[in-house]
C-alpha cells in the first residue's frame, strides 16, 4: 500500500517514516497513530526552527517553539490550528482514548501539514497529491 507520506522520503526520510508508521497504526492502535503524527508534527517544528536560523533554548518544548514561530511570523494561522489540533489530540488520546474517525481527521492534518512544509522548505514547485 503507498503511503500518504512518501512524498517526504526524498528530503525527511525520518518525517516519512514517522507519517508511514502513523498509518500503519491507524486502525490497530488508534492512540499509537495519534501519538506519531505528533511525533512528526514536533520533528516538522524543530526543522523549522533550524531553517530559519531562530535561536532557541535546547530545554524550549514544542509548544515554546510553536509560540517562537508563531512570534516570529514564521507561523501560518492554517498551520499553527493544525498544530494545536494535534497535540491536544495526543494529549486528549492519553486520557481519553481515541477513535478511527478522529484518527482520519488527524491524518488528513498532518498530511496537510506536510505537503505545506514540503512546499515551503523542501520543494517550491512539489505538486501535492490528494490524501
Amino acid at each position: 500500500m503507498r503511503s500518504n507520506f512518501e512524498f517526504l522520503s526524498r528530503y525527511w526520510p525520518e518525517i516519512a517514516e514517522i507519517g508511514m508508521t502513523a498509518e500503519a497504526c491507524f486502525y490497530n492502535s488508534p492512540q499509537m497513530c495519534i501519538t506519531k503524527l505528533w511525533a512528526l508534527a514536533q520533528r516538522i517544528v524543530g526543522l523549522m526552527i533550524d531553517y530559519e536560523n531562530i535561536s532557541v533554548s535546547a530545554e524550549l518544548n514544542t509548544e515554546e517553539r510553536i509560540k517562537v514561530l508563531r512570534r516570529e511570523g514564521r507561523l501560518p494561522e492554517k498551520i499553527d490550528d493544525i498544530l494545536f489540533a494535534i497535540r491536544t489530540g495526543a494529549s486528549d488520546a492519553a486520557f481519553l482514548g481515541s477513535q478511527l474517525g478522529d484518527m482520519e481527521t488527524f491524518l488528513r492534518m498532518a498530511h496537510s501539514l506536510s505537503k505545506w512544509f514540503m512546499e515551503v522548505y523542501g520543494n517550491w514547485n512539489y505538486m501535492p497529491e490528494d490524501f
